[in-house]
């Protein structure tokens, strides 16, 4: 009697409810998106500028196909325009030889299989001459030419300063120690 009053409960319930629709699935893009990168490693002013350009996806595999570099800037040569074959790992590109300035490098990544990996675009910002060889980045201590010179592409100060300032922590920490050893030995 329970059964049958239970059955006749829902029936009753589905009837005033009325058809469900089917559920319907979101819309699914099968195509992975990839995520353009751009370094400039080497931008010393008279000297190829190298780019090193990559396209990566959250997926095994990675995207292939090709990279479009393209450099702008107040320079009368360029536009320069470069197209490489990416196999799937960052590429390295040597670039033109550029004077001192800002200049903007942009990448555009076209998949070799569209239908599995999206295109993608990136920029970046760089300029010419900006390194330890050219006086821009030089800590205290002048120009770097000294017996000890510059720490190596970091633009950080002559290595004298390093020395000198960690002599300086050094002497405070044994102040310190010296400091509380005898102050232990007066209250003792």
């Amino acid at each position: 009697m329970i059964g049958r009053l239970a059955v006749a409960t829902v029936a009753l319930a589905a009837s005033l409810v009325g058809g469900v629709s089917a559920a319907h699935a979101a819309p699914y893009n099968p195509r992975g998106d990839v995520d353009c990168s751009i370094a400039v490693t080497a931008h010393h002013a008279g000297n190829h500028v190298v780019f090193r350009v990559g396209a990566h996806a959250n997926s095994n595999p990675q995207p292939r196909g090709t990279v479009t570099l393209t450099v702008t800037g107040n320079d009368p040569a360029l536009p320069w325009s470069k197209s490489v074959h990416y196999p799937g790992h960052a590429v390295r590109v040597v670039g033109p030889v550029l004077p001192r300035g800002d200049y903007r490098v942009s990448s555009r990544f076209t998949p070799a299989n569209p239908s599995t990996f999206k295109g993608c675009r990136a920029t970046a910002p760089f300029s010419m001459g900006v390194g330890p060889d050219n006086g821009h980045h030089h800590g205290p201590g002048g120009n770097g030419t000294g017996p000890l010179g510059v720490l190596p592409d970091t633009g950080g100060p002559d290595v004298m300063w390093l020395l000198l300032g960690t002599t300086l922590i050094g002497a405070g920490a044994t102040s310190v120690v010296v400091a509380r050893r005898r102050r232990a030995a007066a209250l003792a």
